[in-house]
């Protein structure tokens, strides 16, 4: 009975999580370029939306952009907010399996249930989010390879859907490299079955380049937001005050505490999966989840170690009573995304008619936060920089940080940028200087934004 009460309110919250306003940037920004590749658009060496950017854009994630448009052409913004839940309960869902493998029902709820507080920065209307639910796959896929040394040849296939959604895919084949050298040093792999094991992530590799991104695909993790990572937030390092890098961390902790007071030596390619949680959690806050995910099955497996007895398999029943409730999960989202999600959030709508009539071609200078949204809803304007950090060299953007806190020489990047429209924070420093220095007029606010015209 407590495993099913820990269930309902673990597929709760996972609702909750899902169920609610769209508002993250990303989103706009994903359902723009969505919009821009299905139109017949694409992107090359003169972007499409920035003509000044410096570096071409590489739709990356190309397969959940489109599909999500799809979707929002079909339900608005719910769809969109039913598309995240989805995600969310399906991370939940792989990540429950993952543990219960491993553990009795309550520890692999426990473990699942940290594990989904620990990946609380990706749970967003993004692809990066369809990137971890991959993953949580690859972590399966890797435990089951790990025990009985049959590759799993469906990862390779996996891998291509992947590589098309969301830049993790290299996580997933890095993560494999790693096993199979964790089982070498546990002197478990001949030399046919490591070649049949290094052939899954090497397979992977082709079938990333196989992609309509084609070979260049391989190169993009080594260079995407490579000269810029300072200016954007979620490459930081993560800190240990934030709530889902605490959680993480005291999984692993405990994990690691567990191996140094027990008996039992655990194998090295266990102890590598600790090792690249630690990392990946460490790294910055975009990773964190990474570490959550690959942390799960090492923190099932520990919590059942300590019961002092081997865990029992979920019988059948049991395990289709559980699909019913995941199902059932889903199917609930759609009246409640219809609900609450209906509308946007977080941003301006009251200035939407007032830029969707700006002339095609106007140029706007926008506050980062807002980029993504405006490009959505007037998408014949053209920003100064938009939410793609990485197409930006490190010279634009410490420039539109001098602008935007109107520092000295502002006044000089706003003339070069041609800017005849703003779309600031009504409180900030560049409002302030806009109107008492350069006489700029305030055309209309909303939810605390000011659009503002030169004179």
């Amino acid at each position: 009975m407590l495993g099913y009460l820990l269930l309902i309110a673990l597929g709760a919250v996972g609702l909750m999580l899902g169920i609610r306003p769209v508002g993250e940037q990303s989103a706009w920004l994903h359902l723009s370029i969505g919009r821009q590749l299905i139109g017949g658009g694409g992107f090359g060496r003169v972007d499409p939306w920035v003509p000044w950017a410096t570096q071409p854009y590489i739709p990356t994630e190309w397969l959940p952009d489109v599909a999500a448009y799809k979707l929002y052409e079909l339900f608005g913004l719910s769809g969109i907010a039913w598309l995240r839940a989805a995600g969310v309960l399906l991370l939940l869902a792989v990540t429950i399996w993952s543990a219960r493998r491993l553990a009795d029902t309550v520890p692999s709820l426990i473990a699942a249930g940290a594990a989904l507080v620990g990946a609380g920065h990706a749970l967003t209307a993004r692809p990066q989010l369809l990137g971890f639910v991959l993953l949580s796959l690859a972590v399966v896929a890797w435990w089951q390879m790990a025990s009985d040394l049959r590759p799993r040849w469906w990862l390779v296939p996996l891998t291509w859907v992947w590589a098309s959604s969301h830049g993790l895919w290299v996580v997933g084949i890095g993560f494999g490299v790693v096993t199979i050298a964790g089982l070498a040093l546990d002197r478990r792999l001949t030399w046919v079955s490591a070649r049949r094991l290094l052939a899954v992530p090497a397979l992977s590799l082709v079938a990333a380049a196989l992609t309509p991104i084609g070979p260049a695909l391989l190169l993009t993790p080594l260079t995407v937001g490579r000269d810029v990572r300072d200016f954007v937030g979620e490459w930081q390092a993560s800190s240990a005050h934030d709530l889902a890098t605490f959680v993480t961390l005291c999984m692993l902790a405990l994990v690691a505490l567990s191996w140094a007071r027990s008996r039992r030596v655990p194998p090295w390619w266990q102890i590598a999966h600790l090792v690249v949680a630690f990392v990946a959690t460490l790294a910055m806050e975009r990773t964190v989840a990474v570490g959550a995910v690959v942390a799960a099955p090492l923190l099932a497996q520990t919590m059942q170690s300590w019961r002092g007895t081997p865990y029992v398999a979920l019988p059948r029943r049991d395990a289709m009573a559980w699909l019913a409730m995941g199902v059932s999960a889903l199917l609930i989202a759609v009246p409640l995304a219809a609900t609450f999600a209906p509308r946007p959030t977080d941003v301006p709508t009251g200035l939407q008619s007032a830029l969707s009539n700006l002339p095609a071609g106007t140029v706007v200078m926008e506050d980062t936060n807002m980029s993504a949204w405006v490009g959505w809803v007037a998408p014949q304007l053209r920003p100064v920089k938009d939410s793609r950090s990485e197409i930006f060299s490190r010279q634009q953007h410490l420039g539109y940080a001098r602008l935007v806190a109107a520092a000295p020489g502002w006044d000089r990047i706003l003339d070069r940028s041609g800017a005849t429209r703003a779309l600031v924070l009504t409180d900030s420093p560049l409002a302030a200087a806009l109107h008492e220095r350069e006489g700029w007029a305030t055309v209309g606010t909303d939810d605390g934004y000011s659009l503002m015209g030169r004179p």
